[in-house]
């Protein structure tokens, strides 16, 4: 059918809204074409089109369940709707429909990948490359998990031997360019990256790549991301154990100098690579964000939420610093509350721009006006009677939970 074989290739050119059209013409001839459908709601997911996607997939679900494909369209609705669990039961679905199928292999890995069960994404990968050895899905994926593992020179060969295989794959370059990161080649992946967009200016793993790779040219910010890319590849519980006992260890060592004294020049290093640590973990990102405005390539790949965010801590940021000021020059005549009560909501604003998942920065929004709203009443308390009282000390622990909190929701995911 030539009007269906046009609408792939629209597809293929990136080119959705023709496609769209030209297949609910078709479909609208004869709605009986399964291809069209799947085609169709390809589509919308390239679109982000999620809902239409969602509704036509249920439909074409009920009218023909055994049909692998649809499984697997449903499977990427359920994985950009942030619901990966259902995405992995619709890929496992589609997979017993039909086992041959390497692109339900690749999406499987990926999500593995998600969940950090690193080994079984390799042989995942493996087995779908079994049915087609130069399957780009299947080979990006098993890249993606040599590179999780640790087995940097092998996935840098893997991708030099796929994009000389195929060196016009937009994705494939992206996802070199991750796997450079993590070796520390940042100008290599840049360029890495520079050569996805120039193949397809729409790739969403490169834009978020090249302001990795402008940014890495910081060394705080590369020596942050490096350490990053090592907690990553740790289990979400193990995450979680290692940031709370940081937590306890600065807590101790910092007791343990106040008591010993002529210890005390040992252990103060420790307690400044801690401190230098946690508040770069929370605003090295949105500072360098707002220092990639500056950049020729990244001002046009920063979000609008990263735009926003970057903006907000660096105002909070800088009314901190002037509360403080005005402390340090004014004495008691000025509150201390004030510079931390910004500092401390510079740190909130941070953490809800720097999750990834909408549901958690929504999560986060409100907490953080919920502890803003504690704050005010903390300012106010401290204005009328000139010393801190209980909402004072419920703004500041209620930003240590948040802390331990945010870092939850990031191991966990």
């Amino acid at each position: 059918m030539y009007e269906l074989t046009r609408a792939e290739q629209l597809y293929q050119q990136n080119r959705f809204s023709e496609s769209v059209s030209l297949l609910q013409s078709i479909l609208g001839q004869d709605p009986n074409i399964p291809e069209a459908k799947f085609l169709l709601i390809m589509n919308w997911i390239q679109m982000g089109e999620l809902a239409n996607a969602e509704k036509e997939i249920q439909i074409a679900i009920s009218e023909n369940p055994d049909d692998d494909l649809l499984f697997y369209a449903q499977a990427i609705i359920e994985f950009e709707k942030e619901d990966v669990a259902k995405a992995k039961k619709a890929i496992e679905i589609a997979l017993s429909i039909d086992p041959t199928k390497p692109a339900f292999y690749g999406l499987l890995c990926h999500i593995q990948i998600y969940y950090k069960q690193f080994e079984e994404a390799l042989k995942t990968a493996d087995l779908g490359l079994d049915y087609d050895p130069q399957n780009e899905q299947c080979l990006n994926a098993k890249g993606d998990a040599l590179t999780k593992l640790g087995r940097l020179s092998e996935a840098e060969q893997l991708f030099k031997d796929s994009l000389s295989e195929n060196p016009e794959n937009a994705d494939t370059f992206a996802h070199s360019g991750y796997s450079l990161l993590e070796r520390g080649k940042h100008k290599d992946a840049l360029v890495h990256f520079k050569q996805s967009l120039a193949l397809e200016p729409t790739n969403h793993l490169a834009i978020e790549g090249i302001k990795l790779a402008v940014k890495s040219r910081f060394f705080l910010y590369r020596w942050l991301l490096n350490i990053s890319f090592a907690l990553n590849k740790l289990p979400g519980k193990v995450q979680m154990f290692l940031v709370i006992g940081l937590y306890f260890a600065y807590q101790f060592l910092n007791r343990l100098a106040d008591k010993n004294p002529d210890i005390e020049p040992f252990i103060q290093p420790f307690l400044y690579v801690y401190l230098i640590f946690v508040f770069s973990s929370w605003f090295l990102t949105p500072l360098a964000n707002f220092v990639l405005r500056m950049h020729s390539y990244g001002k046009y790949a920063l979000t609008k939420l990263e735009k926003n965010t970057s903006a907000w801590v660096g105002s909070l940021l800088l009314l901190s610093l002037a509360s403080g000021a005005a402390r340090l020059i004014l004495a008691e005549s000025f509150p201390t509350f004030p510079s931390i009560f910004f500092l401390f909501m510079a740190m909130a604003a941070s953490a809800t721009g720097m999750l990834q998942w909408k549901k958690d920065r929504k999560k986060m929004l409100y907490l953080s006006i919920s502890l803003a709203c504690i704050g005010l009443l903390g300012l106010f308390q401290e204005a009328v009677s000139g010393q801190w009282g209980l909402f004072n000390l419920l703004f500041i622990g209620g930003i240590i939970g948040l802390q331990l909190y945010v870092n939850y929701l990031m191991a966990r995911r």
